[in-house]
């Protein structure tokens, strides 16, 4: 199974003056899919068109890609006659992140690669 984080933004401004304003996530969770490419399908389907694709680093500065980003003009809730611009950015993992000390998140590639990445993390109480 691949699992998914969501991120949604709003886009407001004009193309040389973007501006973007987070309005929601969805934290990572359990998708029906087993293959990238029925996901990405999907959220082509219900978040429009991919405009990017989603990188992450490793140790050795070697960039996996690990999700893409979408846009699409949806109306608001309140007011269906008006619309908003939403970006979507989706970040495909292989299994839930474990906490620790340190963070291990294991992203999961369009080609079925799987990567980890781990932080490191201080906890101090009080």
């Amino acid at each position: 199974m691949i699992y998914a984080e969501i991120l949604f933004l709003e886009v407001k401004g004009r193309a040389d003056n973007e501006r973007r304003a987070r309005v929601g996530e969805q934290p990572i969770f359990e998708t029906r899919f087993d293959k990238p490419g029925d996901l990405f399908r999907d959220c082509v389907r219900e978040y429009g068109r991919c405009t990017s694709k989603i990188y992450m680093d490793d140790k050795d500065g070697q960039s996996h890609q690990v999700g893409w980003t979408f846009l699409k003009r949806v109306p608001y809730e309140d007011d269906r006659r008006k619309t908003w611009l939403r970006e979507v950015w989706v970040t495909m993992y292989a299994e839930p992140i474990r906490k620790d000390i340190t963070q291990t998140a294991t992203y999961l590639e369009p080609s079925g690669t799987k990567y980890v990445h781990v932080s490191s993390h201080t906890v101090t109480e009080g």
